[in-house]
């Protein structure tokens, strides 16, 4: 919905996902003011980041990961990892996920971890100041086992 009212003129700035609008930037029916992520993404090095705008602290990437419970096996957890990294070497892999916008930066168990224990800080800061709710969002269980290849960066 947000790419139809953005295209349209609707609204005069929208907050979404590089993929989401990648087509519209490419033709310059929207064009990108600012990113959300700690550095420029490498398919937009033109855009700056808020730090860089002067509104500093801001790491609000969107990302996808995999996720396990709690107490996984280590060696199932190697087999993951292994597997996606794996996976995220083969060319054809890399260069669609390249191409719609991902901006690949895997990070290990323990990485993500602390990632998502920081993503949940932020986002719950935004949650009791501003109404937002993410209840949704939040892990069943604190002790999360996880492998990600986070990078899908916000502009």
């Amino acid at each position: 919905m947000c790419r139809i009212v953005a295209v349209a003129g609707e609204i005069d700035l929208s907050v979404a996902i590089q993929t989401i609008f990648n087509a519209h930037y490419a033709s310059g029916t929207l064009i990108p003011i600012v990113q959300t992520g700690p550095t420029r993404s490498p398919r937009c090095t033109e855009v700056p980041t808020l730090a860089e705008s002067g509104i500093p602290g801001v790491d609000a990437r969107a990302f996808g990961g995999l996720v396990g419970p709690a107490g996984l096996a280590p060696a199932v957890l190697a087999r993951m990892e292994a597997a996606l990294r794996q996976t995220l070497q083969i060319p054809v892999v890399r260069e669609r996920l390249t191409f719609i916008g991902v901006d690949l930066d895997p990070l290990g168990p323990a990485e993500f971890t602390a990632f998502l224990s920081q993503q949940m800080a932020v986002w719950g800061r935004c949650e009791r100041r501003r109404t937002v709710r993410i209840s949704a969002l939040q892990p069943r269980s604190p002790a999360r086992t996880a492998v990600s290849f986070s990078g899908l960066r916000t502009i």
